[in-house]
């Protein structure tokens, strides 16, 4: 599916979400969130560079996704590489403020953990609002911005990130 934001957003779900979910709710338990409160993100935030063989599938698949379904927007011969990937996990009340990610091409959201009462990712120019669910990626260019508002529930966990080209 592609909403229009003035831009393309893509949001996508993986067909093994939830052994990939199970294996990166693992990964997030042993990482540093020593970057917590410090960012746009006012929740528990990881490190900027979390790397894992799950997190490889990850974005390889999202690269795949832009390689092959959406090609017209992401020529094939360009090699995509993700130089910051990190964890968040939204506690009842946290949230991210209204941000972009310039100067990268693309960024995702990933969502690992969507209890009942988990916040949507919302686009602010537009105000479309993303579901947050389980195994779903958004992708969007990275000067697009957005936000989290408040969470309405413990255990919202995202991996999100930054590709450039």
């Amino acid at each position: 599916m592609i909403v229009k934001e003035h831009h393309y957003i893509i949001c996508e779900k993986h067909p093994y979400f939830k052994s990939l979910n199970k294996k990166l709710l693992e990964e997030c338990e042993g990482v540093d969130y020593s970057e917590s409160y410090k960012t746009n993100v006012k929740a528990k935030h990881s490190g900027w560079k979390q790397e894992s063989p799950t997190i490889d599938v990850i974005t390889s698949w999202i690269t795949h996704i832009l390689h092959t379904k959406y090609s017209w927007i992401c020529v094939r011969n360009i090699e995509l590489w993700y130089p910051e990937v990190w964890f968040a996990e939204y506690s009842k009340n946290e949230y991210t403020v209204s941000h972009d990610h310039v100067p990268f091409a693309w960024s995702f959201v990933y969502f690992i953990q969507c209890p009942k009462g988990s916040a949507p990712l919302i686009f602010t120019s537009s105000g479309k609002r993303i579901k947050a669910e389980e195994g779903k990626v958004v992708i969007f260019p990275g000067n697009v911005n957005h936000y989290v508002p408040n969470n309405k529930c413990n255990g919202r966990i995202v991996m999100a990130g930054n590709i450039h080209w």
